[in-house]
């Protein structure tokens, strides 16, 4: 997952222009993914590999096909399919259909809490930072904002903002998603009274932040 220095600009002028006019803070952070899945990496390539192996051994049995040193072959074939199981299982879709969207959910939740934590999002006077963690492979978004907001903003408002991001996400469009979320993050923001003062600094970075 690479971004151009063109699209790190876009998104940061994107967020220095929404915080223009809040007394918010918001922090955009994109990653490939939030967990390495390895059990279902490898109940795939288990799966794969075994039926692999058992139609080698149905068509030997029949004579439908011959081959010099089977053993030496079938191994070498659940090998050869048991990697293209992991790969194959390590699509968004495919990880559903083994584990259900509640594992995704919470490794994309625990990954986003950790970025909130790591990146001292929290780091505000008047706690009012707010951070959006964007995880691609999940094709997931979480809006975390800090007790300063959540006094004011019950955590069901950014739904619709989320869906709009995850939509862009799944046309393979992240940082149009990123830049949807940030303008409604900030409507949002505006229309629950968090207006720019003049006593408002910019207390954090408005750089993207991406994880591998």
């Amino acid at each position: 997952m690479k971004f151009t220095e063109q699209e790190y600009e876009i998104i940061k002028n994107k967020v220095v222009e929404v915080e223009a006019s809040l007394s918010g803070e918001i922090v955009p952070v994109i990653a490939s993914q939030s967990d390495d899945y390895l059990e279902a990496g490898f109940r795939g390539s288990l799966i794969l590999a075994m039926a692999a192996a058992i139609q080698l051994i149905i068509l030997q049995q029949f004579q439908l096909v011959w081959v010099p040193h089977p053993l030496l072959f079938l191994l070498g074939l659940m090998v050869v399919f048991s990697y293209l199981g992991h790969l194959l299982v390590m699509k968004s879709e495919i990880l559903k259909r083994f584990f259900g969207g509640s594992l995704m959910e919470r490794r994309v939740f625990e990954k986003a809490n950790m970025a909130f934590l790591n990146h001292e999002v929290f780091k505000t006077e008047e706690r009012t930072g707010i951070l959006i963690y964007m995880s691609l492979l999940e094709r997931r978004v979480c809006v975390i904002a800090d007790s300063g907001i959540n006094k004011l903003v019950a955590k069901g408002v950014w739904e619709a903002a989320i869906d709009l991001m995850v939509n862009q996400i799944k046309l393979g469009k992240p940082v149009d998603g990123l830049l949807v979320g940030i303008t409604e993050l900030g409507n949002i923001l505006k229309k629950y009274g968090f207006h720019k003062t003049n006593a408002d600094i910019n207390e954090l970075s408005d750089d993207l932040i991406v994880k591998p």
